[in-house]
């Protein structure tokens, strides 16, 4: 008897992996620009014109930009595919983005364009919440122009524009990365 188990604990040790890793699985960056699909263009940092100081905390500012990217997109696709049980686990990860974007660290330059970015994301979180009440409720029709998702682009944009005014002499790179990695994380 103890010899059959022991042939299956391997077996099951690998189905547990695999379906630990399948359930813990992120998509990354790449491919979440690949899903919208949006073109990315990654701020540069070394190629900055702005001071090191500056260009740190802007780096680590889009860094979490990209991570509530990849959380809208992989939401967005469980809503899409009906698949309420991911949407809810991914609804739970907006709490920890959240927390970071409260908790991070920025230049106090750079603490309106936080601010905007946050509530962008809060926003997206409150669409997304009222969507999976709406889909285990009814079927209602899908309308991504919610008074919330409007307000987040919006929010978006001011945050663009704040980036584009703060740092006019920039890298022509560096200001097309600004413009990606915001227009990424937006619903519109």
């Amino acid at each position: 008897m103890h010899a059959k188990l022991y042939m299956k604990i391997p077996a099951l040790v690998f189905t547990l992996t695999f379906l630990t890793a399948s359930c813990a699985h992120a998509m990354d960056v790449e491919a979440a620009y690949a899903a919208i699909p949006h073109q990315r263009t990654v701020f540069d940092a070394g190629k900055s014109a702005l001071t090191t100081t500056q260009a740190a905390s802007l780096k680590q500012l889009l860094t979490w930009s990209d991570k509530a990217m990849v959380l809208r997109v992989e939401s967005w696709q469980a809503y899409k595919a009906g698949n309420l049980v991911e949407l809810k686990r991914l609804l739970s990860g907006y709490k920890a983005v959240i927390d970071a974007g409260n908790t991070m660290s920025t230049l106090p330059e750079l603490k309106p364009v936080q601010g905007l970015i946050l509530q962008a994301i809060q926003g997206q979180q409150a669409y997304l919440e009222k969507k999976l009440l709406e889909k285990q409720g009814s079927s209602k029709a899908d309308n991504a122009f919610t008074p919330e998702v409007q307000q987040a682009s919006q929010k978006l944009q001011q945050a663009y524009g704040l980036l584009m005014q703060r740092y006019p002499n920039e890298t022509r790179q560096n200001k097309q990365a600004f413009y990606d990695y915001l227009c990424a994380l937006d619903f519109l």
